[in-house]
């Protein structure tokens, strides 16, 4: 991105990894949760349950959290720092659904032409790789040794992108056509 983001180039010239925190954290980047979930390890608490009665104390309780971690992270590893920072001997955790992070080559032929009909079709664009900050089917291919791309071919302006995956998510009609047209090109080249 760096190619077609000029308030990149320090980074792109010193590839310090605190350069790009910086300018992450002026560009207002990083107050975007989406951006955010991309450049760091995430954990939500999405349930917890204690107690049965309201007037006694209970003597446990119970949580789940999504932890979604960074490709290249260790599960462990990861477990082991929250353990220490929650600093309670008693707790204990069972992971469930846990899956490692994966990623694809990016120097491929396929690759390569997915950003061709990208720049065809969004002249304007940059075509880069980027962490999708959800869960995909792609690992299934991934650890089948297939290279999996997810592809977002819709403009969504920086207003709009708080609704993704929100309650009032929506895309224009004109975006689910253009989309459509792109992934069928994509595929059409793909397959020739």
């Amino acid at each position: 991105m760096g190619q077609g983001w000029d308030f990149l180039n320090p980074y792109i010239e010193d590839g310090k990894t605190e350069t790009l925190i910086n300018i992450l954290n002026q560009s207002g980047l990083l107050a975007i949760p989406q951006i955010s979930a991309m450049v760091r390890n995430t954990i939500s608490l999405t349930w917890m349950q204690a107690g049965t009665n309201v007037n006694v104390i209970p003597g446990t309780a119970e949580a789940q959290l999504d932890i979604r971690l960074l490709p290249g992270q260790d599960v462990d590893s990861f477990m082991k720092m929250i353990k220490e920072r929650l600093g309670d001997t008693e707790i204990s955790f069972d992971l469930t659904g846990s899956t490692e992070p994966t990623e694809s080559r990016w120097g491929t032929q396929d690759y390569a032409l997915i950003e061709e009909v990208l720049q065809e079709e969004f002249p304007d664009c940059i075509v880069a790789p980027s962490l999708l900050f959800a869960a995909s089917d792609s690992r299934f291919f991934r650890d089948k040794g297939i290279p999996a791309y997810g592809i977002c071919p819709v403009l969504v302006s920086l207003e709009d992108i708080n609704m993704l995956h929100g309650i009032d998510e929506k895309i224009s009609v004109e975006n689910v056509i253009k989309g459509t047209e792109v992934y069928t090109k994509i595929i059409r080249r793909l397959c020739a």
